[in-house]
This record gives structure tokens, sequence and C-alpha cells, in this order.
């Protein structure tokens, strides 16, 4: 496990002539075995309800010593999003990824030597609902492999001297659940309270005394792969090819494609300002009819609550692109309930191997 094997190559051709040897090349494997995570599953007290607040974990650790190298295996039930010193840790996006969990979970492994600094540092991670506990299909169907999301990581620092350190999740991990995103879900959206976040959450010196300890899940790890499909990141920035408003005054945006991935809006108006996007589930639907269902059955929705600075919206938006839901729509829309002022930056779009339809996703204001 973990062992680095190089290798290089040459070539003859049909007449006997010999090549130089390529430079060379390794690979690292992973952690082939059960037994070789130290880390334990951290969990939040009680976060067994659907529709609940993003769980958050936090850690600060202290490294003396000049690093060499630093790697970080991590996987979580539900989506995760891994910082470390304030920034995001890697550039994948709904990560683990969808597998049949029971069976097996795939774990990803990233080179963070350069985000580490001597002195304190702070790694963190916020968890989603996703295909774990998130809605699948159709009806009342949720929480398919488990209702408690969880995380697992382990991070191995090499110093120059040759000696190491491993920082693990374990019940020395601090956890909070009163952060932003009240609600996450893979089709009904997210809502995320820009008047409830958590500042340098993410950072070393962040005061979380009010923060309760993380309890410890207790799993055979027996179902860890290492990751076995393509990653899924950003692959593309769309813009509008049509920005225009309904007779009743809802203002529309076609993004010209079907896509998947996250939409970008910035706008200004007073705190506590509510906007909600609307899923329309096919063509034929009216933009009424898709706000109503939505009121009716919250499915498709995503909201995000002013702060009541300027372009809070655009971070919210921003924040969605982080992994914890998505959507797999065209068009967008927003109606002026406040005088301010509303722009679509455009989509982003999340590279991924599956396929899917759908008509238009509404934002209303």
């Amino acid at each position: 496990s973990a062992t680095k094997y190089y290798w290089q190559v040459k070539i003859w051709d049909n007449k006997g002539r010999e090549s130089k040897w390529s430079e060379t090349a390794f690979w690292e494997m992973g952690l082939l075995s059960a037994s070789d995570w130290k880390a334990k599953w951290i969990e939040i007290p009680g976060d067994t309800v659907r529709y609940a607040p993003s769980p958050h974990f936090r850690k600060e650790f202290s490294i003396s010593k000049t690093i060499s190298r630093a790697i970080v295996y991590v996987t979580s039930h539900g989506y995760y999003e891994l910082h470390l010193n304030g920034k995001k840790v890697g550039d994948q996006v709904l990560t683990p990824g969808w597998t049949s969990y029971g069976k097996r979970l795939q774990y990803q492994v990233y080179d963070v030597t350069g985000q580490l600094i001597k002195g304190q540092n702070a790694i963190a991670a916020v968890l989603g609902d996703g295909w774990y506990r998130g809605t699948l299909a159709w009806g009342n169907n949720w929480a398919i492999y488990g209702k408690r999301l969880g995380l697992l990581m382990q991070m191995k620092i090499t110093y120059n001297d040759g000696s190491e350190t491993i920082v693990t999740t374990d019940e020395s991990w601090k956890a909070n659940r009163n952060g932003a995103i009240r609600m996450n879900d893979i089709y009904n959206g997210e809502i995320f309270d820009a008047t409830k976040q958590l500042p340098g959450w993410d950072l070393s010196g962040y005061n979380d005394k009010s923060w309760i300890n993380a309890t410890i899940g207790n799993y055979s790890n027996s179902n860890l792969i290492a990751s076995e499909g393509a990653p899924v990141r950003k692959i593309q920035e769309i813009k509008p090819v049509k920005i225009f408003r309904t007779p009743n005054g809802k203002l529309i945006a076609d993004m010209g494609q079907n896509m998947v991935g996250w939409i970008r809006l910035k706008a200004n108006g007073p705190a506590g300002t509510r906007i909600v996007g609307i899923m329309k589930s096919s063509d034929e639907q009216t933009l009424d009819e898709a706000i109503a269902l939505a009121n009716a059955t919250e499915y498709g929705l995503t909201a995000g609550i002013f702060s009541g600075d300027e372009g809070e919206i655009g971070e919210f938006f921003e924040r969605i692109q982080a992994g914890v839901t998505y959507a797999n729509r065209r068009a967008g829309a927003t109606t002026g309930a406040w005088p301010g002022q509303n722009s679509f930056g455009g989509w982003k779009a999340s590279g991924s191997t599956g396929r899917g339809t759908g008509g238009p996703h509404y934002l209303q204001q």
C-alpha cells in the first residue's frame, strides 16, 4: 500500500535499432487493505433528519519540520468538500461519486504538499446529502444507503528527515451544523442562508468553542476502493444566449443547451431577501405550474437569503458549485421583487460520464 513504483520505456524498430530510455515515471499504489486506514469515521450527533443543515468538521494541528510530501486519502458518506488552510483540496466535484455504497465506496487521493505550512494548520470539511442520503428516483425515496453523513480522512506527512506524521479523523475533531447550507439535495436543491455563514471556519485560529465534538461511526471499511471512474470537474463556463422578460415580469435567461452544472447569479437587495429557484420538469409545463409544484412538494427548490451585502447571491451560487447539489437543466429566471440589480453570470458545467434530460431551470426571486 502507498508504495511508489518507477518505470521507464525503450523501443526497438523492425531493423533492430534501439531508442534511448524514456524519462523515469511512476505510479503510486492506494490503500489496499481496510487495515491501512488509521482514520475513524466521524459524524455529527443526531444528524439523521431529511433536509438537515450540512455538517461542518474541522481540526487544527501543528507542523514544526520541513515537509517533503503530504498525501490525503479521503471519502465520505454523502458528498464532501475538503479544505486545507482556507482553500479547497483538489478540483473534483460531487466526490466521492456514486457507487453501490454497501459494496463499493470510492476514496480520492490528493497531494497537498503545497497547502501545508510550518506552524499551525487547519483541515476542514463540509458534507452534503448526495446520493448517499439524498432523494433518489421518485416519491419518498431517500436515505437509500444510510441516514448519517460521515467523513473519513487521513493525511500522511513525510518530512525531509524521513520521519512521518499521520493526521486522521477522530473524536478530537469539532463539528457544527449551524452554517449557511440549511438544506441540500441532489434533486431538490439547496437553501443557503448568507446570514449564517461561518467566516474563517476552515482556517487556523478560528474560535470553535461553540462547536461540539464529533462522534465516531462504526463501519468495517471493507467496501473502500480507489477511484475507478473519470473525475468530475468544472469544464466550461457558459453565458446566456438570450435574456428576456415574460409578460408577467419574470426575467428568463436561456443558456442555450442542456447541461449538468450550477448557475451563477449576481444581485443585490436588503438583508433577508430570498431568491428561489424552480426546476421545470418538462417543456410543456408552465413556469407558474413549476412554481406551484415546488411550493407544494419542495421539488426543485433552490433558495438564497441575503446578508445585506451586494453580490451575496453571487456567493450563494458559487457555494452551490462546491458540490452539495447541482442541476441538469437549460434556463433560469428571476422576478424583480426589489429595486435592485440582477445579472446572470452564466453556468459552470462539470464533466460527467452520465447523461440527463430535463426542462428549463428557473430562478424566482
